[in-house]
C-alpha cells in the first residue's frame, strides 16, 4: 500500500446519491454536481519495531468529504436530513469496502467547508493499514 494507493482506491469507492467524485480537492463547486465527495488530508504513520529489523505496520488515513448543499439553500431541517441520509450511504460504502482497502476505522462528522461559499459537508475519517 502507498498513499497514492490508498487514496486513489478510497476516492473510487461508490457512495448511493453522490453525483461527482473528485481525485483532489476541488478549487471550485457547482450545485448541478452536489453531492460531491473528494479526498483530503492523508496522514501516515510508520513505526520501527527496533532498528534491526524492518519497519512495523503501513498505516495510512485520509478523510473523504462529501459536499452536500451550501448553506445558503434550503433550510436547516432539510439540509439536516440530506446529511443524515449522506452518513448511513457512506457508512454503507465503508462497510463494503473494508476488506479491499484494509481499513481498521472511521469516524465521521458534519462539518461547514468553504469553497467560497459555505457548505454542509460530511467528512469522514478513514484509517487503513497493512
Amino acid at each position: 500500500m502507498t498513499y497514492t494507493s490508498f487514496v486513489n482506491a478510497l476516492s473510487a469507492i461508490r457512495v448511493a446519491g453522490v453525483k461527482r467524485q473528485y481525485t483532489a480537492p476541488p478549487s471550485q463547486l457547482s450545485s448541478a454536481d452536489l453531492p460531491a465527495m473528494h479526498p483530503q488530508l492523508p496522514e501516515h504513520t510508520q513505526e520501527v519495531i527496533n532498528l534491526v529489523s524492518s519497519p512495523g505496520m503501513f498505516a495510512v488515513v485520509c478523510e473523504l468529504a462529501i459536499v452536500i448543499k451550501a448553506n445558503q439553500q434550503g433550510t436547516a431541517a432539510a439540509n439536516f436530513a440530506e446529511c443524515l441520509t449522506m452518513l448511513d450511504a457512506l457508512n454503507n460504502a465503508l462497510i463494503d469496502n473494508t476488506s479491499a482497502l484494509n481499513i481498521d476505522r472511521w469516524s465521521m462528522r458534519q462539518t461547514a467547508v468553504e469553497y467560497g461559499d459555505t457548505y454542509w459537508t460530511i467528512v469522514a475519517r478513514v484509517e487503513a493499514s497493512e
